[in-house]
């Protein structure tokens, strides 16, 4: 369970309406009633993320191979078994050797609905590139509680030359194009 700002701002808000009711007698009653509402926008955010047999399943998909200096697309796969609509971060460990830090996808997922995201990684030297887990932060239209869950076992790519450029010669080779090249 991870809180949000979301969270902490309502927090703010009744801690000093109860603390100026020491002041001035009505705002401590307004902090009271601004506190049990929070607190049941709260559970009730609690009781819809952590609902039993609801989760957010994420697969990531890509080439047995990467091609080394070339964009390989990466794809992951997103579906929920939740009955409402949730937004989503998803975090994707990365090999650390590709040196990119801002892969973080933002979006929403519908009432039991899929989605497909898709980027490319463009390694620069041959080897093989470990990839971890997949990270799905996910919350309500509240957004005062997070829910994570981690997903996808761990696997590794091969990266070799850039076998792309030479399928693109193999083709003119075979079409008589190379000489002319």
């Amino acid at each position: 369970m991870f809180l949000t700002r979301r969270f902490y701002i309502p927090a703010c808000v009744v801690v000093l309406l109860l603390g100026s009711g020491y002041a001035w007698m009505p705002l401590f009653h307004v902090g009271q009633v601004a506190l049990c509402v929070w607190l049941l926008a709260v559970v009730c955010d609690l009781l819809l993320l952590y609902a039993p047999g609801r989760r957010v399943t994420a697969e990531r998909s890509c080439a047995e191979r990467f091609s080394n200096g070339d964009d390989n697309p990466v794809t992951i796969q997103l579906q929920s078994t939740y009955p409402i609509s949730l937004r989503v971060q998803v975090l994707d460990e990365i090999p650390a050797i590709l040196e990119r830090r801002d892969l973080r996808f933002d979006g929403e997922l519908e009432p039991l609905g899929r989605c497909k995201l898709t980027y490319t990684l463009h390694p620069v030297q041959r080897g093989v590139y470990p990839f971890g887990q997949i990270r799905v932060l996910v919350s309500t239209r509240l957004g005062l509680v997070m829910r994570r869950f981690s997903d996808s076992t761990p696997m590794s790519v091969k990266v070799y030359p850039s076998y792309l450029m030479l399928r693109q010669y193999e083709l003119l080779a075979i079409s008589n194009n190379l000489t002319e090249l």
